[in-house]
């Protein structure tokens, strides 16, 4: 498979390789890709993401990869690329892809606290995008996060976040990006609310500035 994937410049070659992959890797806890295998998967990734586009395996294969949790350097930089494409993606379900890879890799991939920080870091000012359809991919992203990350994890971030969604609240002019920030604010205020006193004081202090656009 792998001197057929080295060999092919076509995508259908590529593509049916990965998903023969797949079915390896998933078949066999036990078996993980070579390094030789990994980084010719994300050279291969790299190359669909600069088109602005992902397939179906290659995000598979690309699953499969953060699920056996190597370390690979490389595989951060792909992550980069995902959330610039969650955003100015045309195409929905490339959009939708990019969202699920990257709420899995922060989720279950070995990340350091820096590094992870870089990450939410990188998604925020995403949320000011000129399209609605990529503010509202990259909410939806970052509204998975709030949902699923372990609670220590998710209170380090919590007063960023819930300012960075009240904001949105009294900005964003699209009526289904707001209300996904209301969501989203309420969520993370009920999941962290036992530690957050100060959460609740800047919820008063930014409601009375966004109050108008609950209304609107």
């Amino acid at each position: 498979v792998m001197c057929v994937l080295k060999g092919s410049c076509e995508p259908m070659t590529q593509n049916a390789c990965f998903r023969v992959l797949v079915v390896m890797f998933r078949s066999d806890d036990n078996l993980m890709p070579s390094s030789e295998c990994c980084s010719l998967i994300i050279r291969l990734t790299m190359s669909q993401l600069l088109h602005s586009f992902i397939s179906k395996s290659n995000v598979a294969i690309l699953r499969v990869l953060m699920g056996k949790r190597i370390a690979i350097l490389q595989l951060y930089e792909v992550v980069e690329k995902l959330i610039d494409l969650n955003v100015t993606g045309t195409d929905v379900r490339v959009r939708a892809s990019c969202s699920k890879l990257i709420v899995q890799f922060m989720l279950t991939y070995p990340l350091g606290e820096r590094k992870f920080q870089h990450l939410v870091d990188t998604m925020l000012p995403n949320l000011a995008y000129a399209s609605a359809h990529g503010r509202l991919s990259i909410l939806a992203t970052i509204s998975a996060l709030v949902t699923k990350l372990p609670i220590e994890a998710l209170q380090r971030q919590a007063k960023i976040l819930l300012l960075t969604f009240l904001t949105r609240l009294s900005s964003d002019t699209d009526r289904t990006c707001r209300q996904l920030c209301i969501h989203s604010a309420v969520v993370l205020i009920k999941r962290t609310s036992s530690e957050s006193g100060t959460l609740l004081a800047i919820l008063q202090r930014i409601f009375s500035v966004g109050n108008d656009a609950l209304t609107q």
